[in-house]
């Protein structure tokens, strides 16, 4: 299996190239990953060469890098070491500005807070609401990569903010990847049902309290759990705000943009992976309260509207 990411390595191309070829060949095939050192390479495509070199090597399969550059944007992120061309850093990847969280492997519970801090401040949002609606979703989604998907190398992260481009606006990417069983396996080992597709694991998963992590208090109050809150209440933001998702497991994949939805199919992702597009200067009259009301509601019988193709 032979993979090069594209001179423009975006979103939209991440998708593509998802939807186009099945990844998870990776379990039973050798890896190359040939790097031409793109002119655009995203924080989404990071985590997934990442995720493919620790899968490769999980799986006993040989990986190769071809053309490394310990100079480029995708070393000072990390991507190299996680692939194991190199020991260690070859710069600094500290940022007291907090543009940019460099990929991390996330193995331990422990450790999650404080990833989930660092991912929640290359945001650079004004108001507590907003940042701690975030945070406390991807703690969970950190959480149920982790936990949950059975990985054996556990999960990566990533985050970057970009500064507007001429017409465009000021954006934050972030990422979180694993390998693991995927969300319709655990679906069906946790709720004892068999699912009739990927597309259909995906689409119950973005209801609330379906999956669940170990934390609590996304619905407010003093319940006794809010589990399963975090990739609902993270789509439920993105389209609040007008973001854009791209969330694939297996051969299921959930695509947004600018807040509006459609599930579609990917041809075969190893685990689960989630990229999101937040746009600060779209956000207006943000209200955790409404969002918590729409799950709620959904909880009630009222399903999120959802497109299949």
């Amino acid at each position: 299996m032979k993979i090069a990411p594209p001179d423009n390595a975006g979103l939209y191309a991440l998708k593509q190239l998802l939807q186009l070829r099945a990844m998870d060949r990776v379990r039973a095939e050798d890896l190359e990953i040939e790097w031409t050192t793109p002119t655009w390479i995203e924080p989404g495509w990071l985590a997934l060469l990442a995720s493919l070199g620790l899968e490769s090597r999980q799986s006993g399969q040989s990986l190769t890098t071809l053309n490394p550059d310990e100079t480029c944007y995708a070393e000072r992120m990390g991507l190299f070491e996680h692939l194991g061309v190199f020991d260690g850093p070859r710069g600094n990847r500290n940022d007291p500005r907090d543009r940019f969280f460099p990929l991390e492997r996330i193995v331990h519970l422990d450790s999650i807070d404080d990833h989930a801090q660092r991912a929640t401040n290359c945001l650079q949002l004004e108001g507590n609401e907003i940042r701690d609606a975030f945070f406390v979703s991807l703690v969970e989604l950190m959480d149920n990569a982790v936990e949950h998907s059975e990985c054996g190398w556990g999960a990566v992260a990533c985050a970057q903010s970009y500064a507007p481009v001429t017409g465009g606006h000021k954006r934050t990417q972030l990422v979180v990847a694993d390998s693991g069983i995927g969300i319709r396996r655990h679906l069906e080992r946790g709720l004892s049902l068999k699912l009739e597709s990927d597309q259909e694991a995906v689409a119950m998963a973005i209801r609330p309290q379906v999956s669940g992590a170990r934390r609590s208090g996304a619905l407010g109050g003093d319940g006794p759990s809010h589990a399963g809150m975090g990739l609902p209440q993270i789509v439920e933001i993105v389209k609040e705000i007008k973001g854009n998702l791209l969330l694939c497991s297996g051969r299921g994949m959930l695509w947004m943009k600018a807040g509006a939805f459609v599930l579609e199919k990917c041809a075969g992702w190893p685990g689960t992976i989630a990229v999101m597009d937040i746009f600060p200067e779209r956000i207006h009259d943000f209200s955790r309260d409404r969002i918590l009301d729409r799950l709620r509601a959904y909880q009630g019988g009222h399903e999120p509207p959802l497109r299949f193709t």
